[in-house]
Formats: structure tokens, sequence, C-alpha cells
């Protein structure tokens, strides 16, 4: 049986996913991309993955930083799938999921090897999540033959007219507005990779994990662990009652406690996505 579902580039509110799931939808897509720079906009944020599960909604998640990206190869993959593999974990997406990759355009024939070689790329950077890819027929049967990746979500848009029998994921409407939003219509049939929200302070659950994210703040800083937990145990304090913000805020509050890298690259592993929650186990830390 399939499942009903709707994918925008818009940022969800929590109404906006109570009326999505009323108006008898089960999952919803969104990017998985940096919060910063020219993805923002388009970005999926922690407050949207709990209003999304809060409502009852399953996710699906794509990457795409361009929509030919993929004519980069092996190169482009590698750079891609480490990306979306540190989002991922940075938001407690779980392990069950699969990141999809967008061929976002009619690839031709000759596009299909630097394709085939950016997707097994990704995979390479992925750890435990398989990939699938986004895109039209011709993209979807050549990727399923040649057993690129493990997901498959085709398009309607390039597509001809014609469907694919290896498609997990089905975008076959465009230009639709739900709950206020312009959306695109889907369909997800078995193995399509949807996950639910599992609580993200599992990313600091102990005091080990803790310690974990503490070196690899230090690290990613230059630093040490000592000087981490007082920048840490300082940025508690002028945050204060405004743990929240700091989940949609994340990068601006580690940039101003000069916890990012030199180049403030949200790429890196230092947990961003989740920094409210962080923060928020840290202070709980600091009271025992």
């Amino acid at each position: 049986m399939a499942l009903k579902g709707i994918d925008c580039a818009a940022k969800i509110s929590a109404a906006a996913a109570q009326q999505i799931k009323a108006a008898g939808y089960d999952f919803v897509c969104r990017y998985l991309v940096p919060n910063v720079g020219s993805t923002a906009w388009k970005a999926l944020t922690t407050a949207e993955m709990h209003a999304i599960s809060d409502a009852g909604l399953l996710q699906l998640s794509v990457f795409e930083s361009g929509a030919d990206r993929c004519k980069g190869g092996a190169a482009a993959g590698a750079a891609d799938g480490r990306t979306a593999y540190l989002l991922a974990q940075n938001y407690g997406i779980p392990e069950t999921a699969i990141l999809y990759f967008a061929v976002d355009f009619d690839a031709q024939t000759v596009d299909l090897d630097a394709i085939e070689a950016y997707l097994r790329a990704a995979r390479a950077q992925t750890g435990n999540y398989e990939v699938g890819v986004y895109g039209s027929y011709r993209v979807i049967e050549a990727m399923a033959q040649r057993g690129a990746c493990r997901g498959f979500w085709q398009c309607y848009a390039w597509s001809y007219k014609q469907t694919s029998t290896h498609r997990t994921a089905y975008q076959y409407r465009n230009g639709q507005t739900v709950a206020g939003i312009s959306v695109d219509l889907d369909e997800a049939y078995d193995g399509a990779g949807l996950w639910s929200y599992v609580q993200a302070a599992t990313v600091a659950e102990s005091e080990d994990e803790l310690a974990m994210i503490i070196d690899q703040l230090a690290e990613n800083c230059k630093t040490t662990p000592d000087d981490i937990v007082i920048r840490l145990s300082v940025l508690c304090s002028l945050v204060n009652e405004k743990i929240d913000s700091c989940e949609t805020d994340g990068v601006a509050y580690l940039k101003a406690a000069g916890l990012t890298n030199a180049d403030h690259d949200p790429r890196e592993p230092i947990a961003y996505g989740n920094l409210g929650l962080v923060l928020q186990r840290f202070a709980d830390n600091l009271k025992k």
C-alpha cells in the first residue's frame, strides 16, 4: 500500500504539520542541507523535525546543493555524502533512513556514468545510512540496473509518462498547495527509507557521550577540552532561557562563542544542529 506524502522547500511550522496530517498525508520530504549560506532557505531544522514527527508524519530526506551537482562525479559525491552524513548524525536521524541525493535536471545517457560515480562516492561517506537517488525515469532505471544505490525516488518531470518498477517513491504531481505551502505530491512504497524523529538528546545522553562532543569541539577549534568546558559554561549562562533558539540559530551561537573552526565550516562534526540539546545536557551536568 502506498503512503501519501508531500515534498517542499518551505520550512514547516508545527501548525502546518498538523494541517498536512489532517489533510490525509503520511509523510513529508524536506531538504537535508546545511542551514547556512546558499542552502539555508530550504534546510530542514531541528524544530521542524520535532513538529513533523509530533504531528504523526514520517519523513524523507534529500540532499541537493545544485540541480546538476552530480555531474561533478566522485569528487562531488564524496563531499556531499560527507556533508549529508554529518547532518544526519547531528540531527539524530536514525540509521534506518535512506539519504537521497537529487539529480534535478533532464539527465541524458551521457550523464549516467558521472551520476553513478557520484552516488557510489556519496555512499562511501554515509556510514550505516544507505543512499538513494531522486531523478527521472532514465536515471532511476539506469541506477537500479547498475546497483548504484538502494533508494529510487522517481520524479514526474522528464519522465515522459513512464514509471519505473524500481521506484521506492514517486513524485507524481507538481505545484500543489497544502496547508498554505507550495508542494509537490508524492507516494512512498516499501523500501523508501522513511523515518521518524529520534529524540536528539541521545547525542549527549551520557557523560561519556558528552565528553566525546567536548573532545570533538576541542579538535575542531584546535584548543583543549578544558577550554571548551569554560566556553560552554559561559555560553550556557549567556543563553540561559533561550535554549530553544539555539536549535535554529546554532551556528550563530557557536561562532559567537568561538566554537567553530577558522572557516566557520558547518560541515565540520560540531553537533551544531543539536546545539540547544547539547547545551541543555551540559547545563544539567553542571548542576550535578
